[in-house]
């Protein structure tokens, strides 16, 4: 089986850590693939095509019943989709490291300070290391360590897509 250029990205991630992984193993899933899993970790990668996992040619529960039957064996399934890769792929990397325990330094919560940021403070963190970039919202919470922001939490009104209205 020839392995997709996303494939190939995050197998060249996981060589760079000397990350033992399994490819195309259609074994755990009785005959469903697994992208990449390692074992070492129970944890498996799905690179999801922006074309080949449409709803074309996936059905709407495909990546759930996916991750379900996972967790059913004990692993946790990451997606990863191609255009977050093409448009982000350093967040993508640090996603993957992180998932693995290979990210940074720990730092822990007690050690931290919350504290408001304004909305281009948040803005500009989260277009920086958040997969889906900014957004609109009315407390905007940074997390600092050391003085250095070192993470954002946002909150707003539910906009309804969600959930049934009360």
């Amino acid at each position: 089986i020839k392995n997709t250029t996303l494939e190939l990205f995050v197998q060249s991630i996981l060589d760079e850590y000397n990350v033992n992984y399994i490819c195309n193993d259609r074994y755990i899933l009785n005959g469903k693939e697994l992208d990449i899993y390692i074992p070492s970790k129970n944890i498996a990668i799905e690179c999801n095509g922006v074309f080949s996992h449409c709803n074309r040619y996936k059905d709407n529960n495909y990546h759930t019943n996916k991750s379900l039957l996972c967790a059913k064996k004990g692993i946790q399934l990451l997606h990863i989709w191609e255009d977050w890769v093409k448009n982000n792929h350093e967040i993508v990397r640090s996603i993957i490291l992180n998932k693995l325990g290979l990210c940074c330094e720990k730092i822990y919560a007690r050690d931290c300070i919350v504290k408001e940021i304004s909305y281009d403070k948040s803005s500009k963190f989260l277009k920086q290391n958040h997969i889906q970039g900014s957004t609109k919202s009315s407390v905007k919470l940074g997390l600092y360590y050391k003085g250095e922001l070192v993470s954002v939490m946002t909150f707003g009104k539910r906009n309804g897509c969600c959930g049934s209205k009360v």
